[in-house]
């Protein structure tokens, strides 16, 4: 369920991709402490879980930083860089030569509930939610979105993402 990847010959950097789950997040950190060199990077994809608790279960918490990559990953090109507490500055700059290799401009986001993009995505969300209320049909939302030059509308994202992240945070 993770990734190993050799980024532009630096040292190695894992990022874990299971689900938004502090406590399977925290047993993959484990294997991948007990199967990795002690320079590795360790990176959780994650959208809302806080990063320094994460790296808080780890011996050098330093080398350990959350990326969230926007779903669906495809299309959307930003991924925030999610600095912990103790994140070494080395760290970070592995993490941003990784987002620009992969074509996807890097912002810098502290932990806080939702990071930059989640928080930005709630109030677009209850937007079009009240568009609804009001007697929009979701599809009717989704293309003035594209008309005004998002590259898809919120609920045709929705339906591509899934909506177990947001059900997840709401729980």
């Amino acid at each position: 369920m993770y990734q190993l990847s050799n980024v532009i010959g630096c040292r190695l950097l894992v990022i874990e991709a299971v689900f938004e789950d502090m406590q399977v997040k925290k047993t993959v950190f484990a294997q991948l402490k007990a199967s990795t060199k002690s320079s590795a990077i360790l990176a959780s994809n994650t959208s809302y879980l806080d990063v320094n608790e994460l790296a808080a279960s780890v011996s050098d918490p330093s080398r350990v930083l959350g990326l969230h990559f926007f779903s669906p990953a495809h299309i959307i090109k930003l991924v925030e860089v999610i600095r912990t507490d103790s994140v070494a500055p080395d760290v970070v700059q592995t993490a941003f030569t990784l987002a620009r290799a992969l074509k996807k401009p890097p912002v810098p986001a502290g932990v806080c509930d939702g990071f930059i993009g989640n928080r930005i995505m709630s109030a677009y969300r209850r937007a079009g939610e009240y568009l609804i209320e009001d007697d929009a049909l979701p599809y009717q939302v989704d293309a003035a979105m594209k008309e005004f030059g998002f590259a898809m509308g919120l609920f045709e994202m929705q339906d591509l993402a899934g909506l177990d992240i947001g059900y997840a945070m709401r729980k």
